[in-house]
């Protein structure tokens, strides 16, 4: 069983679940309240203004991955998807996509700070002792497991905002 939350994306991802014969029920913002196990018992549905979200329940890895296959190759990108867990079952439909969404936010976050390590101003790097600085402690947060979004936050805004001296 999948739990579609549609948001700003088209039915086509549910042609796509019909295609693959995959289970699936279609919530949206009027179910945010309801949680997860609820969910999969209802028929209601309503629209979403959010980013699509997907909710996997028991479906098999290879269920997971041919959905994954076929929205790929409809250039169909939905990047906050949860796996159903002892505890996330029972988490409101609007709770836990607040926690994906924070959890993607944080992921993408340290690409792009990595991006920048990576593909550093030359300029700066050379004369900037402030932004020299800021790239080290950018890497440090980037291997160290305890880093949280906000400590990211404020790295990228001060490798952003930092000017050249």
């Amino acid at each position: 069983m999948v739990i579609v939350y549609l948001g700003k994306e088209t039915n086509r991802i549910l042609e796509i679940m019909d295609s693959l014969s995959l289970p699936y029920r279609v919530v949206g913002d009027r179910q945010k309240g309801i949680p997860m196990k609820e969910l999969l018992k209802t028929k209601q549905t309503s629209s979403g203004k959010g980013n699509g979200f997907l909710y996997l329940y028991k479906e098999p890895e290879t269920n997971q991955q041919m959905l994954a296959d076929a929205l790929k190759k409809e250039e169909i990108f939905i990047p906050r998807v949860a796996v159903n867990t002892e505890n996330n079952i029972n988490w409101t439909l609007g709770y836990l996509m607040e926690i994906v969404e924070q959890e993607y936010e944080y992921y993408a976050l340290k690409e792009k700070i990595y991006d920048i390590i990576t593909h550093p101003d030359k300029v700066r790097l050379k004369a900037d002792p402030f932004y020299r600085k800021r790239m080290v402690h950018a890497y440090s947060l980037l291997e160290d497991p305890e880093t949280t979004l906000e400590q990211l936050q404020e790295c990228y805004i001060q490798i952003k905002s930092s000017k050249l001296l």
